[in-house]
């Protein structure tokens, strides 16, 4: 090529299946030496067999990847039409979320509305376990890699992000570290999430693909890996995290505990909803009553945001506690919230609650 006397490009595609390292080697010189004027251009699923940290710090080389590919909320629309399908500007923003412009994502979920899809929420109908998707992600991603490789996808699609030391944490292996930064660098629909390299997270069709093949295959390990997720994240001082994995989980006990640990925090950051939701967690799983602060400050929780009759009934249940009836008065139609002596140590306003 640099023999050559008029400028020329030279385009090689699907470089990553390139695995003779004679080959490799001379791609690598090739690219070190391309004459002034010419371009090479090298379009691959992994990193390219060249010295990319010294040609990016001498300027010789233009990287384009996933974020530069990703379609526009306008190209979604114009990809969707073009596909003969017609969305409301809501749907076609919130598919466009949903694939994360992903240009494959967005046709597939074209195929999927054409196919009888309801085009009235379609992005949270549409996900990486429809068969359109994990068709192509098995023949285009899955296929190419090894089974140890795939189970450490399924298993990590548990995390809602992922990092060395968590993904050993919870997988339980030495050596899931170096796993992780190999699928990193394989380009394989994960999305970094900082500049050094340490945190990913899977783009939400391919981790919608992954969990619906944990589920199928091993679904027995699923609390397992949740829970030891919630384990490192209580380890590194990271307790709401914890406690969402294991709500996950269905570890109630650890639940219940770090909901009357985070209570006070949270309530004073204004996060009413949050709060309702853990307790309404609870609740579902029938074992509020079993936790009497828990009980106390869903019923204060429920009375400063208007729902006295949820107020009542938490109310009771520890006013039950207190005094060891295990079943349940009749409501008397009125808020007994001042007259329980529990009730005095209650936040008196919004900002200053008290720590239970």
């Amino acid at each position: 090529m640099w023999s050559m006397t008029t400028p020329v490009v030279l385009v090689l595609d699907d470089v990553h299946l390139l695995r003779n390292s004679e080959c490799r080697a001379a791609l690598s010189v090739l690219a070190d030496h391309v004459p002034a004027g010419s371009r090479l251009a090298l379009a691959g699923r992994d990193e390219p067999p060249v010295r990319a940290a010294r040609l990016r710090a001498e300027g010789k080389i233009e990287e384009i990847g996933p974020a530069d590919l990703s379609l526009t909320v306008e190209e979604a629309e114009t990809l969707l039409r073009a596909a003969e399908v017609v969305l409301g500007e809501q749907d076609v923003a919130q598919l466009h979320e949903r694939t994360e412009g992903w240009a494959a994502g967005l046709y597939l979920a074209a195929l999927y509305l054409r196919e009888g899809g309801s085009p009235q929420g379609a992005a949270a109908s549409f996900g990486g376990d429809d068969r359109f998707v994990s068709q192509y992600v098995e023949s285009e991603f899955l296929a190419r890699i090894s089974s140890s490789q795939r189970a450490f996808l399924t298993r990590t699609a548990v995390l809602e992000r992922m990092c060395g030391p968590l993904c050993e944490a919870v997988l339980d292996a030495p050596g899931s570290a170096a796993a992780l930064a190999g699928l990193a660098r394989s380009n394989l629909l994960l999305v970094p999430l900082d500049r050094r390299g340490q945190w990913y997270r899977y783009h939400h069709l391919f981790r919608d693909l992954l969990q619906a093949e944990l589920e199928r295959v091993e679904p027995d390990l699923l609390p397992a890996l949740r829970r030891r997720a919630a384990a490192w994240y209580l380890q590194h001082d990271l307790p709401e995290e914890a406690l969402e994995y294991s709500i996950l989980a269905a570890d109630v006990e650890t639940v219940a505990r770090l909901v009357q640990t985070l209570w006070r925090p949270v309530y004073i950051r204004g996060r009413t909803t949050t709060l309702q939701r853990w307790f309404r967690w609870l609740d579902d799983q029938g074992v509020i009553e079993r936790y009497p602060l828990n009980a106390m400050n869903a019923a204060f929780l429920a009375e400063k945001t208007g729902h006295p009759a949820q107020a009542e009934r938490w109310a009771d249940a520890v006013d039950r506690w207190q005094h060891q009836d295990p079943s349940p008065r009749a409501a008397s139609g009125s808020t007994r919230l001042s007259g329980p002596s529990w009730a005095r140590s209650w936040p008196r306003s919004p900002g200053r609650p008290t720590s239970l």
